[in-house]
Parts: C-alpha cells; sequence; structure tokens
C-alpha cells in the first residue's frame, strides 16, 4: 500500500513539474534575425551539468562557419543545452543554421535550423532559406517540421490556436 501511494504522489509530482518548451523556429524569426550563419558541427569541447539539474547538461561545440548570411562575423564555437527539457540533439557532421536576435545567444529550438547531413542537402535546403529572406517565399512544406523532428526527436507541438472572434449580436 505505501508503495502504491508513493508511485501516485511521485506521478502527481511529475506532472507538477513538466516543463513547457518555448516555441520552435518559424519563417517570422528567421526573417527577423540579426544574426544569420550557417555551420557544420565539429565536435563537444564542454559537457557539464546545467546548474544543479543532472540531467540538462550545457554543451560548447566547435563549429566550422560555411556562411555568413547575416550581421556579424559568426563564432568558432556554439554553446546549447541537451537532455532534459527541451534539449537539442545536434551530432557532429550535421549541417545547421543559426538565426539569432542578440549576440551570445544560445541556439536552440528558437533558432536553430537542421540543414542536413551532406553538402547537397545543405544547399538545398540554404536556397529555400535565402529565398525567404531575400523574397519572402515560403519555405518548402515540411521544411521545418523536419528539423525540428531531428533536432528534438519528435513532431513539432501543434501551432497556437487562433482567437476566436465573438460576435456582438
Amino acid at each position: 500500500m505505501k508503495l502504491l501511494v508513493l508511485i501516485l504522489a511521485g506521478g502527481g509530482w511529475l506532472q507538477a513539474h513538466a516543463c513547457e518548451c518555448i516555441p520552435p523556429l518559424s519563417e517570422t524569426g528567421m526573417r527577423e534575425a540579426n544574426r544569420i550563419y550557417t555551420f557544420v558541427l565539429l565536435e563537444s569541447e564542454s559537457d557539464r551539468p546545467r546548474g544543479t539539474n543532472m540531467v540538462a547538461r550545457e554543451v560548447v561545440s566547435k563549429v566550422r562557419v560555411l556562411s555568413r548570411v547575416r550581421g556579424e562575423a559568426p563564432p568558432a564555437t556554439v554553446r546549447y543545452y541537451r537532455g532534459g527539457c527541451c534539449g537539442t540533439r545536434m551530432r557532429a557532421g550535421g549541417y545547421y543554421a543559426a538565426f539569432l536576435r542578440e549576440p551570445g545567444d544560445t541556439v536552440g529550438m528558437e533558432n536553430l535550423l537542421y540543414l542536413g547531413e551532406n553538402e547537397r542537402a545543405y544547399a538545398r535546403t540554404l536556397a529555400s532559406v535565402h529565398a525567404l529572406l531575400g523574397q519572402a517565399t515560403p519555405l518548402p512544406r515540411g521544411v521545418l517540421e523536419a528539423s525540428y523532428e531531428r533536432l528534438y526527436g519528435g513532431p513539432p507541438p501543434p501551432p497556437e490556436p487562433k482567437a476566436r472572434k465573438h460576435s456582438t449580436k
């Protein structure tokens, strides 16, 4: 009986402490970024616990910058969080684009786009990004969803419901 009470209490604690992730990258966020660059992730320099949370980890990884699309020169490293709630999954050899608003921003769900595992996929997706930024041409269907799934291990959350207009009649 005590075991059942502990399990039920633990389940309630988990629900009460569930985290909510920030909204993922959007076309609007891409267009509004002040600093945009593409890179290949090379290797992790450090991987340490994030504060007192032993599940979430802060990772600093070396990158090879491929192009600077907008803003100041990109850094030689990126900082991101993995594990825990809303952690980012990046792997060495993957091609990525960062869409940052402020210098020193951590890359993650709200500002990172997975571009592919090889140069051909990178070039194809980057061409779509340039079209979005230059001519406001929407990204091909599924680009943001595929990126989210690759980086975070599941489908993106559903969009926020639109506010309903109330009739005054």
